[in-house]
Parts: structure tokens; sequence; C-alpha cells
């Protein structure tokens, strides 16, 4: 039992460091992005702003995603 968890470690390696900062990063960019939305986009209507953000979100996800559907030849 004690040598499962030993294959298990965790290990802190230049890969989980720069992994990490890019996550961390994504994070506060995408704060920032809902913060600016939030303020600009329809400021007096949630709903409305919600929505075309959502909207917006679904196509930026859909975009990778797209490439792999319709391959180049």
């Amino acid at each position: 039992m004690k040598d499962q968890f030993k294959r298990l470690s965790f290990r802190f390696d230049a890969s989980f460091l720069r992994n990490l900062t890019v996550a961390i990063g994504a994070v506060f960019m995408w704060r920032g992005i809902w913060v600016l939305a939030d303020a600009y986009l329809f400021p007096g209507n949630p709903l409305a702003s919600s929505i075309i953000c959502i909207v917006v979100g679904v196509f930026f996800l859909y975009l990778p995603d797209f490439d792999e559907r319709h391959p180049h030849f």
C-alpha cells in the first residue's frame, strides 16, 4: 500500500510550475474581461449582458473544434 502512494507522490517540476502559471494567468485575464464586459456591454441590463457573453463564450469554445470537423486538404 505504501508503494502505491510513492508512485502518486506530488512533484514540483518545471512543467507543473509552467502549467500553474498559465492557469493563474488565464483566470486573471478572464476576470478582467468579465469585469470590462459587465461595465461596458449593456451596463444597465445584466440579463442581456450575460446572454451576449454566453453566446460569445460558446462561439470561442466552438472555434478549436470547428477546425477538426472541417479538415483542410
